[in-house]
């Protein structure tokens, strides 16, 4: 990971030259269809700027989500790249800097997210990756509604995918030879599938309730990332770590603290900062002053409490 996430990675050539270079070499070494997914709705917050000048003369495939609710409420395009034309791999190689771009951490604390969402190799022609895209991201959920999972968006689709298990991360990927996109922490990763060729007529990924639950906090997970990025720039901890400390402790921290004052925000911190595991070390609710026996209570009344009962313990 970066030494220092507080840096300009967009200033710095060398980072995004080998970021370039290692997404070339996975998504366009080989044959198949190569694809640049993008979230229209961001580029349009951040304004008219160089992408997305060269987005609005190119030829760009709207995703169409099977759902009423959500015309016109979420949009994606598709950029089909020829990687034999000059203008594509410019294309191409701007994509990856206006992602890098986007790691600004004043940026996402200003409420903008990625754009980018991912370089994408595949067998599927235009038309059936459109239709992959966008019905896998409406699920079942276990009480039997149906919900959108932004599995496409960069800041989901690695702290989802290492919750499912091997079936559906096969499942979620069987037509796709490699799915790249750049992680919260500047680091590009690679997903690969299995290039199937037979063409699906489920796209169910059969969501457990624990899953859920863990799909749920995502969200809370990433706003955590984020203070964590900010208040601990030379921090060890990846982001794939970090999720994987943070499920079970968001998991218990919704049973036993409110979710309305965001303390979930600073309790994540502690996790990551000073014992991954404090809540199996203490009784949090002995520290707590303030509320019923039989309510939830707030983690910033008690932080500081918790904190001093476990330096005294260590």
């Amino acid at each position: 990971m970066p030494t220092n996430r507080n840096s300009s990675l967009q200033n710095n050539k060398n980072l995004s030259d080998n970021i370039i270079s290692k997404i070339n070499e996975a998504v366009f070494d080989g044959d198949g269809n190569f694809f640049i997914l993008v979230d229209p709705v961001l580029l349009r917050y951040t304004g008219h700027d160089d992408f997305f000048q060269i987005l609005e003369i190119r030829e760009c495939h709207k995703v169409l989500f099977p759902h009423p609710e959500l015309e016109n409420a979420v949009e994606l395009w598709l950029i089909q790249i020829d990687k034999n034309k000059a203008d594509d791999i410019a294309l191409f190689e701007s994509s990856v800097i206006k992602s890098l771009t986007e790691l600004d951490l004043d940026r996402l604390k200003s409420g903008l997210g990625r754009s980018v969402c991912s370089w994408i190799s595949t067998n599927m022609d235009l038309q059936s990756l459109s239709q992959y895209i966008s019905y896998t991201a409406l699920q079942k959920t276990p009480s039997g509604g149906e919900a959108l999972v932004r599995f496409f968006d960069p800041a989901v689709f690695g702290l989802l995918f290492d919750r499912l298990d091997h079936w559906q991360q096969q499942r979620l990927l069987s037509n796709i030879i490699t799915w790249s996109y750049i992680d919260g922490d500047g680091l590009p990763c690679f997903m690969h599938g299995e290039d199937s060729s037979m063409p699906k007529l489920n796209f169910s990924l059969g969501f457990s309730v624990n899953e859920w639950c863990d799909i749920q906090n995502i969200l809370r997970i990433n706003k955590i990332l984020r203070s964590y990025r900010e208040n601990y720039p030379d921090g060890a901890v990846s982001e794939l770590q970090a999720a994987r400390l943070l499920y079970p402790a968001l998991n218990y921290f919704s049973l036993h603290f409110t979710l309305e004052d965001e303390g979930y925000v600073g309790f994540g911190i502690d996790i990551l900062t000073i014992n991954p595991f404090l809540y199996n070390f203490i009784d949090m609710k002995k520290y707590c002053s303030v509320g019923s026996s039989d309510s939830l209570l707030s983690y910033i009344d008690v932080r500081e409490k918790i904190k001093i009962a476990l330096q005294t313990k260590s």
